[in-house]
């Protein structure tokens, strides 16, 4: 009953995680595994290459490097989507997502606005792996404004009318937002605490994150920012002041300083707050052109 789709490079993850779904899932399912380490395509292709497949309603859209750990986790799926609302569901999310281009957690808000059960590993450090469980209304589902793309779920008949964007985005980076925003204009999207993930990779960002964060942000101006529930001016600048300090850091790297004022100007600074708008303006002028690192 429901179809799993997997984007595959490393045969080893696929059969470990295969072994793990078989275990795990409790309800009648099928694997679509797709093949892209020779002549690759985006996420966005493949996945929605898996949704033309799929014989079943309900669809899993999953990482490889993943380990399910909850028991009859199929069977939260099905009860999940007996909400007819319900279009887009995940284990990592926020609640607001600002206009300043940045990734799905809202910088400065974690605490209030993230939510999230999955246990992180990392194979760029040697830290040990986290359990991430944020949940501050004590829910079993939330409603967000986004998802992280490691696990997705949701219904064949939603993702062919809402398919991924594999005109815009052709790497793998930004699909999970954009089908975040797309959905979220017709469906709820959630996160369930009712499935614990393992994640054996943390995320990476460079220049093709920056590249289709930008054109993310660019597609979505006139729609964000989106926020579930209640937020101030102070929270909405705060946010949108540490996602771009952290972008800025990026762009310095990565960018030339046309691009960090494009960046900035796609948020919400100037019209929430000029002072910080203008503070953040003279970080540009500091990084780009008087090659400075600026202070916090």
């Amino acid at each position: 009953m429901i179809s799993i789709v997997i984007c595959s490079i490393r045969p080893h993850y696929l059969a470990t995680i295969s072994e793990n779904i078989k275990h795990t899932i409790g309800v009648p399912y099928e694997i679509i595994a797709i093949e892209n380490k020779v002549n690759p395509k985006g996420l966005t292709a493949v996945y929605n290459e898996g949704v033309h497949k799929a014989k079943f309603e309900h669809i899993c859209l999953v990482h490889e490097d993943v380990l399910i750990t909850t028991q009859d986790w199929g069977k939260t799926i099905l009860k999940i989507f007996q909400d007819p609302k319900m279009g887009l569901v995940g284990v990592a999310g926020c609640r607001h997502k600002p206009r300043m281009p940045s990734g799905w957690g809202a910088l400065g808000l974690e605490v209030k606005h993230i939510k999230i059960n999955l246990i992180q590993h990392f194979k760029r450090t040697l830290q040990d792996p986290v359990t991430q469980y944020w949940n501050t209304e004590k829910e079993s589902i939330s409603q967000v404004a986004c998802l992280d793309g490691v696990f997705l779920l949701s219904k064949k008949s939603i993702l062919k009318e809402i398919p991924f964007d594999e005109t815009t985005f052709k790497g793998f980076h930004c699909y999970d937002l954009d089908i975040s925003f797309a959905i979220g204009r017709h469906y709820k999207v959630a996160v369930t605490y009712d499935i614990l993930i393992e994640h054996f990779s943390e995320g990476h960002t460079d220049y093709s994150w920056i590249k289709d964060t930008m054109i993310l942000h660019r597609k979505w101006q006139e729609v964000l920012p989106i926020t579930i529930g209640e937020i101030s001016k102070k929270e909405k600048v705060r946010c949108e002041k540490k996602s771009f300090k952290n972008l800025a850091e990026l762009m310095r790297v990565y960018t030339t300083a046309e691009e960090a004022i494009e960046a900035l100007n796609l948020g919400q600074l100037r019209k929430l707050n000029l002072f910080v708008y203008l503070r953040m303006y003279y970080r540009i002028v500091r990084i780009f052109y008087l090659k400075q690192k600026p202070n916090n």
